[in-house]
């Protein structure tokens, strides 16, 4: 079993994504072959918005990086080339419109070697309606892959019946079959994250005119608040009315040393990215037991938090 992950990611993004990263290694984990397709470096728009930052003077700049091959013909080469089984496309809104223009570029492939496709990530999470509109996508996964799209690519494997798969819209002729979400994942059991899939390269963020080898650490997933441009209340209102339990959780201290003793030995950062909604929305104790672990490393970092979770204790 082959599956060909493709991130369509915005231009020069490079900070390492959590969902994509996470279902490589459980994929992987299972057995199950991967492949990476990302579009990070390729410049498929004139300018990037880290371009448009130098230009206004929000960044001190540095020689970016480019991929210097067409992205169409190259997909179509790794999918030629790879062969999959299933090709796994992981979007947001922003990227949707770029994944169905690399689909359409390779449907004779798909066709011809009756490739599946399945659309995952946060806006096929939350408007999985829209990406069924589209033609050529055999299924959408509606929730966490971790563990579903683990089962989804199994019981296609072994020639068992995918349409009954939890968290997962699958179609059935010109029909879809709208399966119930599945109970979301304990981030605290599952393993490693896949940064190697992504090479070395993408490591090294521009920052401060020069490149900082960088690694992101995921330290909770949802958030507590409710503001109304982001997803997470929405995830979290889901989450409650289709019991599949809390979308707001934290990652043990256990597992996060673990992970950063994991990226100390094998990255070698000069940087870390602590990915949390708003970091210091937890207890004083959380935040204490948090410094006792990260004290052991003493990499700078950054995180994203708010006004009113900030305290002088906390800070210091």
């Amino acid at each position: 079993m082959k599956v060909l992950l493709v991130y369509c990611n915005t231009i020069q993004q490079n900070a390492l994504p959590m969902g994509i990263t996470q279902l490589s290694s459980c994929l992987k984990e299972a057995g199950i072959e991967v492949v990476l397709f990302d579009t990070t470096f390729y410049k498929y728009r004139e300018k990037s918005s880290m371009e448009v930052r130098y230009e206004t003077l929000q960044f001190k700049p540095v020689n970016l990086k480019y991929n210097e091959g067409d992205i169409y013909a190259d997909f179509l080469k790794t999918v030629e080339t790879v062969g999959p089984d299933i090709i796994g496309f992981s979007v947001v809104e922003p990227t949707f419109i770029l994944s169905l223009a690399l689909l359409d570029h390779v449907l004779d492939t798909i066709k011809k070697r009756d490739i599946k496709v399945a659309y995952g990530g946060v806006f096929a999470t939350l408007a999985p309606e829209v990406i069924a509109k589209h033609d050529n996508i055999d299924c959408i996964c509606t929730c966490e892959g971790e563990i579903t799209f683990v089962e989804f690519c199994n019981n296609l494997k072994d020639g068992k019946d995918v349409t009954k798969t939890k968290g997962f819209w699958v179609k059935i002729n010109d029909a879809w079959k709208k399966n119930p979400k599945s109970q979301l994942v304990d981030i605290s059991v599952l393993p490693m994250k896949d940064y190697a899939i992504f090479g070395d390269d993408y490591l090294l963020k521009p920052m401060m005119g020069e490149f900082l080898r960088t690694v992101s650490l995921e330290v909770s997933r949802g958030c507590p608040y409710s503001c109304t441009y982001c997803a997470a209340p929405v995830l979290n209102r889901n989450a409650k009315s289709e019991n599949t339990g809390s979308y707001h959780r934290l990652k043990s201290i256990n597992k996060i040393d673990e992970e950063m003793r994991h990226f100390m030995e094998i990255y070698k950062p000069h940087f870390i990215y602590i990915v949390s909604e708003s970091f210091l929305a937890v207890s004083q104790k959380r935040v204490d037991e948090f410094y006792e672990c990260y004290s052991n490393y003493r990499i700078p970092f950054w995180f994203n938090t708010r006004p009113e979770d900030i305290t002088e204790k906390k800070l210091d």
